[in-house]
């Protein structure tokens, strides 16, 4: 949830394809600081709860272990403009002199828009490649 920041941008643009740029960047901002990790990802017992408030960011995390072999974890994470909820899955391999690790689970964003939004017509002001056809009936 550090670049949860990425999420409020995206509930402030009328653009639905700037939204959807805002939101891929958050999706993918979970793998910015995983270059060189070598340590033990976070890892509750089964049942337990964790929960975490950020006053600063304006957003609250709900975190259960749901299972624990393979180690399955949920998430609900509240903010001011939008709900992220998840469950986080990782598939290892442990070789002899290596490790793979291949993250699995699904990943949720619910954004709060202003109801403005709801008329903005985005076909409008798009490209030709997303324009309708022109279809003539009296042909």
């Amino acid at each position: 949830m550090e670049y949860c920041d990425m999420l409020e941008i995206a509930t402030m643009l009328p653009c639905s394809a700037d939204r959807t740029l805002f939101v891929a960047g958050f999706a993918m901002s979970n793998y910015a600081l995983t270059f060189g990790r070598i340590a033990k990802p976070f890892n509750l017992l089964l049942g337990e709860t964790f929960e975490y408030v950020r006053r600063d960011k304006r957003y609250h995390v709900l975190s259960e272990q749901v299972e624990h072999h393979l180690p399955i974890s949920a998430c609900w994470v509240e903010g001011k403009n939008y709900v992220y909820h998840a469950n986080t899955n990782i598939k290892s391999k442990f070789n002899s002199g290596s490790l793979t690790v291949v993250p699995t689970g699904v990943c949720h964003v619910e954004l709060k828009l202003p109801l403005a939004f709801l008329d903005h017509d985005d076909k409008k002001n798009a490209g030709a490649a997303c324009q309708l056809p022109h279809i003539n009936e009296a042909e």
